[in-house]
C-alpha cells in the first residue's frame, strides 16, 4: 500500500512567522519575497541558543547531545555554506510561563530551542491537546527585504520517542529555520520508509544521516563555491499539453544508475509560469511529474500552492496524472558537474532537455557520455544495523563511535559511496552497493570495523573506521531497568491525531 494512502506515523511542522504564515515550498525555498527565496545573511551561519531543561525524561545533557547530533547532518553538507554553531545557553528553563520572553523575540540576538518536556509551550502556542501529536515547531521571522533575522524551536518532550527519531525530529525542525521545507519524495518513487527524506511531512525517516535530496536542498539554498564540482542544474517549465503553466505538481529527477532522487514544485518561486529547477549530480536521469498527495496541504503543505486543500496543486488542470518526460518511452538525458541543462516538460509526457551537460537518450537507448574514471573514494552515507553515530555522519570525517547494549551480538553496516562504482569492503569482505555487510560479531568492549573504499580509477583509497562499543550484560540490565521505571512513571505510547479527509475513507495523522 502507497504509504501516503496509510499515514499513521506523527506528522512534524515547521511554519514561517512575522505577520503571517507562508506555505512551504518543496525541495525549495520555505518563503519568499519578490519571487526570490528567504535565507539567513552570511551565507546561513546561524548561532543556536538551547535551553537549560529537560526534554521529557532526556536530561538537558542528552537532549543538547541529539540537537548537536542533528547540526551535525546539515553542517555536513560541504556544497553548502548553511552552518550551525551552539552558542551560549539560554539564562533558564524556559516553560509554559516563561516561554514568551525568548519565544520569537525579535530583536534579542537569540535563536532559541526550547526543549518543551511536558508539552505545555506547544499547548499554550497552538491549543490544548497539540502536545499529544505534534512533535516539534520551528519559524524563523524575516524583513521586508528577504532576510531572516531570526530563528526558534520547539521540540516536543512529552511523547515517548527514540534518540533516532528525536534527531530526526531536530533536524527537520531546524531544516525549517533555516529556510527549506516539505519534500514528497517516499515509496511511490520506490524508497523504503526509513530513507524517506529528513524534510518530509511526517517522520518516518531513522537513518543517521540526511537523503541526496536534503542535501541538494539546502545547496540550492546555500551554495558552497565548489557547487559546480558537484552538481549540474537543470531548469525548466511544466506545462499542460498547449503550453500552459501548471502550478504546484512534484517534479523530481531520479539517477537511473543509483536510483537517487531529487525534487522541486513547479513554479516554487510563485512566478506563474511553472519554473523549476534541480540541482543534480552528475549521471543519467529521467524527469517525472506526479500530483501531490491531498493531504498535504496546511502545516504539512508541499509548495507554494497547498495553503490549503482548495488550492492550485488540488485544481484543474492538477492532479495531474504521473508521467515521464518522454512518456511511454521515457527520455534520459545526461548531467555533467558544472553544466546547465534546460527542460521544457508537457503534462502528456511531451518535451526536451537542451543544454551543456551531454547526450539525450530516447527510451533508455543510445550510449552515454563516459567521463574519465573518477578518483572519488568517498562514502555519502553511512548506515547501522543498530545504535546512533558519533559524530553524525559526515563524508569528509573517517573516525565515528557507536555505542550498543548487551543485547546486541552482531553488527551491520550499510556503506553508500559517493560514486556508485567505487568498491567497498568492509572488514575484508566485499559489500555491494545498496547492501549491507556480512553480520560482525561484537565483543564486549570494543570492536573495530573498517570500510575501505577505492575510486573507479582503482588507485585512490579511503577508510572509515567504526568502534562498536558493547556495554556488559550488567550495565545493560540496570539501563533497561531505569528506562522501565521510567515508563512506568510517565505513562508509555504515543498518542496520535487522527482525521479522515472528506471522501477519503481512510485514518491518517498530520499536524494541524
Amino acid at each position: 500500500m502507497n504509504v501516503r494512502h496509510a499515514l499513521r506515523s506523527i506528522a512534524i511542522a515547521g511554519a514561517l512567522a512575522l505577520a503571517a504564515v507562508l506555505p512551504a515550498r518543496a525541495g525549495g525555498p520555505f518563503g519568499l519575497v519578490n519571487h526570490q527565496p528567504i535565507v539567513f545573511p552570511n551565507g546561513g551561519a546561524i548561532t543556536l541558543n538551547l535551553d537549560r531543561g529537560a526534554l521529557g525524561a532526556r536530561t538537558n545533557a542528552q537532549a543538547v547531545t541529539l540537537v548537536k547530533n542533528a547540526i551535525a547532518l546539515w553542517n555536513g553538507v560541504n556544497t553548502s555554506t548553511m552552518r550551525f554553531t551552539i552558542g551560549n545557553a539560554l539564562a533558564t528553563d524556559y516553560t509554559a510561563s516563561n516561554y514568551s520572553a525568548v519565544y520569537s523575540n525579535n530583536g534579542d540576538g537569540l535563536n532559541p530551542v526550547l526543549f518543551d518536556t511536558d508539552g505545555a509551550i506547544l499547548d499554550a502556542l497552538f491549543g490544548q491537546g497539540t502536545k499529544n501529536y505534534m512533535l516539534g515547531y520551528a519559524g524563523s521571522t524575516y524583513s521586508a527585504s528577504g532576510i531572516y533575522l531570526e530563528g526558534h524551536a520547539v521540540v516536543n518532550g512529552y511523547l515517548s520517542m527514540s534518540d533516532a527519531t528525536t534527531t530526526m525530529v531536530i533536524a527537520h525542525e531546524l531544516g525549517h529555520l533555516f529556510g527549506i521545507d516539505h519534500t514528497q519524495l517516499d515509496d511511490s518513487q520506490g524508497l523504503p520508509r526509513d530513507d524517506y527524506p529528513v524534510m518530509y511531512p511526517v517522520v518516518y525517516r531513522t537513518l543517521n544521516s540526511l537523503h541526496e535530496d536534503d542535501a541538494a536542498s539546502v545547496t540550492a539554498l546555500y551554495p558552497a563555491g565548489n557547487v559546480a564540482s558537484v552538481y549540474g542544474k537543470l531548469t525548466g517549465t511544466f506545462t499542460d499539453a498547449n503550453g500552459a503553466p501548471i502550478l504546484g505538481t512534484n517534479i523530481w529527477a531520479e539517477e537511473v544508475t543509483t536510483g537517487k532522487l531529487y525534487s522541486v514544485v513547479s513554479d516554487f518561486l510563485a512566478q506563474g509560469n511553472g519554473y523549476f529547477r534541480l540541482y543534480l549530480p552528475a549521471g543519467t536521469y529521467q524527469l517525472n511529474a506526479e500530483p501531490l498527495e491531498p493531504s498535504f496541504f496546511g502545516a504539512s503543505s508541499v509548495g507554494p500552492y497547498a495553503r490549503s486543500s482548495s488550492d492550485p496543486s488540488f485544481q484543474k488542470p492538477n492532479p495531474i496524472n504521473p508521467v515521464a518526460l518522454g512518456g511511454a518511452t521515457p527520455q534520459r538525458f545526461t548531467i555533467t558537474a558544472g553544466c546547465a541543462a534546460t527542460a521544457t516538460f508537457r503534462s502528456n509526457g511531451g518535451g526536451s532537455v537542451t543544454g551543456d551537460c551531454g547526450s539525450t537518450m530516447a527510451g533508455g537507448s543510445g550510449t552515454p557520455v563516459v567521463a574519465p574514471p573518477s578518483s572519488n573514494a568517498m562514502l555519502s552515507n553511512l548506515t547501522l544495523s543498530a545504535g546512533t553515530l558519533a559524530p553524525g555522519f559526515a563524508s569528509a570525517t573517517q573516525s565515528y563511535r557507536v555505542t550498543v547494549d548487551a543485547s546486541v551480538a552482531t553488527f551491520n553496516v550499510k556503506p553508500s559511496p559517493a560514486d556508485a562504482a567505487a568498491t567497498m569492503r568492509v572488514n575484508g569482505m566485499t559489500v555491494s552497493r545498496g547492501n549491507y555487510s556480512p553480520p560482525i560479531a561484537l565483543a564486549n568492549g570494543d570492536t573495530r570495523i573498517s570500510i575501505d573504499i577505492t575510486a573507479p580509477d582503482g588507485k585512490t583509497n579511503r577508510t572509515y573506521v567504526v568502534t562498536v562499543t558493547r556495554t556488559s550484560p550488567e550495565a545493560s540490565f540496570f539501563a533497561q531497568r531505569d528506562a522501565r521505571t521510567v515508563g512506568e512513571q510517565r505513562g508509555t505510547g504515543v498518542v496520535e491525531r487522527r482525521f479522515a479527509p472528506a471522501g477519503a475513507g481512510r485514518t491518517t495523522s498530520r499536524i494541524e
